[in-house]
């Protein structure tokens, strides 16, 4: 099995509008390309089909608790406290679904889309987490 590559992780390169602002930001790794990690909201539809896009993940959020349903509604999902409260909520589905992006970049894939309802708690709290984590391996 492929290791992990340590990867560098640059600032948000800005957000996309679809129905929701979509958080993008670039991971970029010495001996690979960019891998770029973006959310999006299943109710306006999925950006890329992965079956035929050979380059790309989607990660389903939808089975995670609606933060929005627990009194966040006007909270962003790269609060601390949304991804706190997901985290405490489901962390093995959590761990799982970051595991399942990790796997996706040790495959080669340069895209990987987080996806939920509205695509604004948490579809965004894991593309954060997985940004933090990115980020933790690198000190």
């Amino acid at each position: 099995m492929k290791q992990f590559t340590p990867i560098a992780v640059s600032e948000p390169l800005g957000r996309c509008n679809f129905h929701w602002p979509l958080e993008c930001f670039c991971i970029s790794a010495m001996q690979q390309p960019n891998v770029n990690v973006e959310t999006f909201a299943y109710k306006t539809g999925r950006p890329v089909d992965p079956r035929r896009d050979l380059e790309c993940a989607v990660i389903d959020c939808r089975g995670l608790p609606n933060p929005w349903l627990a009194g966040f509604r006007n909270a962003k999902g790269d609060d601390p406290l949304v991804i706190g409260y997901l985290i405490g909520q489901n962390p093995e589905l959590v761990e799982a679904l970051l595991k399942q992006a990790e796997e996706a970049v040790q495959a080669g894939k340069t895209r990987i889309f987080f996806g939920c309802l509205h695509g604004r708690h948490r579809s965004v709290a894991l593309a954060a987490e997985f940004k933090r984590r990115a980020q933790a391996r690198l000190e």
